[in-house]
């Protein structure tokens, strides 16, 4: 089932991007090649801050609960400013100027 489902995303995708016009294509690619880059970034800095973390645990001498806690309100913080603005303002959309 998840096989299909991939597929079916995948051939839409597809069917999606070959509708685009040049320049709606060249605005799609610079903003995945962003995305990449700035998820690359972020996961980094959880790695980080999960090593730190740990390093503060044993520091602290923490329990391992009390370590996963804090690592479990560290991304809630991290995500909360998105939900928010997605409730208010719903998947946020742009309309794509093609003049060129």
């Amino acid at each position: 089932m998840i096989v299909l489902q991939q597929r079916r995303g995948s051939t839409y995708r597809k069917q999606a991007i070959e509708q685009l016009s040049p320049v709606q294509l060249a605005q799609y690619t610079g903003f995945r090649q962003k995305w990449t880059g700035w998820f690359t970034v972020a996961t980094g800095a959880a790695m980080l801050a999960t090593k730190e973390t740990w390093e503060l645990h044993e520091a602290a001498e923490w329990s391992t609960t009390v370590f996963t806690i804090v690592l479990i309100l560290m991304l809630a913080l991290a995500v909360t400013p998105s939900i928010i603005a997605v409730s208010r303002h719903g998947t946020p959309h742009r309309s794509v100027d093609t003049r060129a």
